[in-house]
């Protein structure tokens, strides 16, 4: 796992670039690396736990925004949260990778006295390691901060629609966890809080609806069987009445339709020949009216030129 300052150079680089693009040349291979870390590295001490939750936080805050699902998230809070529980079995996670040992508070006939030294602390106290801290503290921050991460997670994924699948095991790895043992005490209230949420949460979305497919009339088979209408009648038309009368009523029908049809089109004629004539006798009278116009100016024109051309004559023989 990475240490102190790898650590807060992937914190520092979530503040400068943005998290929530879809990809990004910075914050997407620190995607894969932090899943490679989540998934590969080997759990030997609490350090590598705290290490493993505060990239879990760190990507937590990245994907506020965009509330992009990270599986390795969710897989490595189950791993921590069985790996710590008091009643795990190792059975479970016997073949993963990550697995070398179980770090679980062991039960003890008095168990006030893990509590004597019991101090609150912090997961970055843990992974600077700058003084001695007491090894049921580390533990129960550790817990502590795998169910507030799991409650945060929670929260963010509460309208996924497949929350049931990826919550139920969290659910069972925080049920492990028993309220009455007392080395519990200072996580109790941070357990009962993530585990009632998850069961509250799952079993509101237990009845869920599935996808269905869209209800459509189903086709007709082709069939070469011919059809036989029980109306039919081979005769004249007056051999059946009711059918008589049908086939009477549907030509006068027609009839009438294409007669009122044919009346319309007429009209419709007419009036289109009509505003055509009233066009065309409006343009007249504008090109009549028009030329007359430009033929006054014409006249005007001239005679300005003719009265010109004699002023300049008379102009030539004074200076004679």
């Amino acid at each position: 796992y990475p240490d102190f300052q790898d650590l807060m150079m992937l914190k520092i680089s979530g503040d400068v670039f943005s998290t929530s693009d879809y990809q990004h040349p910075v914050i997407t291979p620190i995607y894969l690396l932090v899943s490679q870390y989540l998934t590969q590295c080997r759990i030997r001490n609490e350090k590598d736990a705290a290490a493993g939750l505060f990239l879990c936080n760190l990507m937590l805050e990245y994907h506020k925004v965009s509330k992009r699902v990270m599986p390795e998230i969710i897989d490595f809070i189950q791993l921590i949260l069985w790996l710590f529980s008091p009643n795990a079995t190792t059975k479970k996670f016997i073949t993963d990778r990550r697995f070398t040992k179980s770090f679980w508070v062991e039960k003890q006939d008095n168990q006030s006295e893990n509590l004597e030294n019991f101090e609150e602390i912090r997961i970055a106290e843990i992974l600077m390691d700058r003084r001695p801290l007491n090894e049921t503290s580390i533990r129960i921050a550790i817990i502590k901060s795998a169910s507030i991460i799991a409650l945060s997670l929670s929260k963010l994924y509460i309208d996924s629609g497949a929350y049931i699948e990826i919550f139920t095991p969290v659910f069972d790895a925080l049920s492990l966890f028993d309220d009455s043992m007392k080395v519990l005490g200072p996580v109790k209230d941070s357990l009962n809080e993530t585990r009632e949420l998850l069961q509250n949460v799952i079993k509101s979305k237990q009845y869920r609806q599935h996808l269905t497919l869209q209800k459509r009339k189903p086709l007709a088979i082709s069939s070469m069987v011919p059809k036989i209408s029980q109306r039919f009648s081979s005769g004249a038309q007056g051999f059946n009445k009711s059918v008589a009368d049908e086939s009477r009523f549907k030509n006068e029908y027609k009839r009438e339709m294409k007669g009122a049809i044919r009346e319309l089109k007429k009209d419709a004629r007419f009036i289109s020949r009509q505003r055509n004539n009233e066009r065309k006798s409006k343009d007249a009278v504008y090109n009549k009216k028009m030329a007359k116009i430009y033929g006054n100016l014409s006249q005007q024109e001239g005679d300005m030129r003719v009265s010109e051309k004699k002023a300049n004559k008379g102009k030539g023989r004074g200076r004679k």
